[in-house]
């Protein structure tokens, strides 16, 4: 699990982590690696956490005028992402892959 937006270049130090995570994952050498990319992700939660909360009502506010481009910026819910990350597993494609948020978005809450 990863995050949309994640670099190992990257100035922020979030984005930067996970993408340092993202490089020293592909090094490893697994046999399949899948990457999971969400942008925000929703669903509940037993702790709260104010930000997201407020950036969730905003997606939500705008998410319909998410298209295009700014599609894989729409959130996903957790549900979204374990049903991905099943169907990942159960496909045999060797390497590594990064999967993106607007992939995740494909699938039913």
């Amino acid at each position: 699990m990863s995050s949309q937006g994640a670099n190992h270049q990257s100035s922020f130090f979030y984005m930067r982590t996970k993408g340092q995570m993202e490089e020293a994952v592909k090094k490893v050498g697994l046999y399949r690696a899948n990457i999971v990319r969400p942008s925000l992700i929703t669903g509940e939660r037993e702790e709260a956490r104010f930000a997201e909360e407020a950036g969730y009502y905003l997606y939500k506010l705008f998410s319909p005028l998410m298209v295009g481009r700014f599609k894989k910026i729409r959130p996903v819910s957790g549900l979204q992402i374990a049903r991905c990350m099943i169907d990942l597993a159960r496909i045999a494609k060797s390497g590594n892959h990064t999967i993106e948020s607007d992939f995740i978005q494909n699938y039913r809450e």
